[in-house]
């Protein structure tokens, strides 16, 4: 069992093309989502930043986009670095909601279950 499965409390399901999260600098497909948070694939130097300067993010959730999600980076996993240069690897990062109104709660809600494709 890896970390992702022993720190999930809740059901994630595959997100389709097109769902990302935005920040200032930087757009990422988002992989996994659920309504506990979402997960994503970030090179090792944009999950720092990430984790260190992220309070709240825009995500695009099919049509709708949703302003100012409170969001905390819930675990990350590193993929093995045996011979490669670590920085420029990709880290799946969990991230997990934090504090949503019930607007933006109803909204991801919705968004899952009209657009999942699977289990994550």
């Amino acid at each position: 069992m890896d970390m992702t499965d022993e720190q999930r409390t809740q059901k994630r399901f595959k997100a389709p093309v097109g769902t990302v999260m935005y920040t200032a600098d930087s757009m990422r497909q988002i992989v996994d989502i659920g309504i506990g948070g979402f997960s994503l694939n970030l090179k090792h130097l944009d999950r720092e930043t990430f984790a260190q300067k992220q309070k709240t993010v825009d995500i695009l959730l099919g049509g709708t986009l949703l302003r100012e999600v409170p969001v905390t980076v819930a675990w990350e996993e590193q993929p093995s670095s045996a011979g490669k240069d670590a920085a420029r690897m990709g880290n799946v990062v969990g991230v997990k909601f934090a504090n949503l109104t019930e607007q933006q709660r109803a909204l991801i809600n919705d968004f899952i279950s009209r657009h999942v494709t699977g289990n994550a």
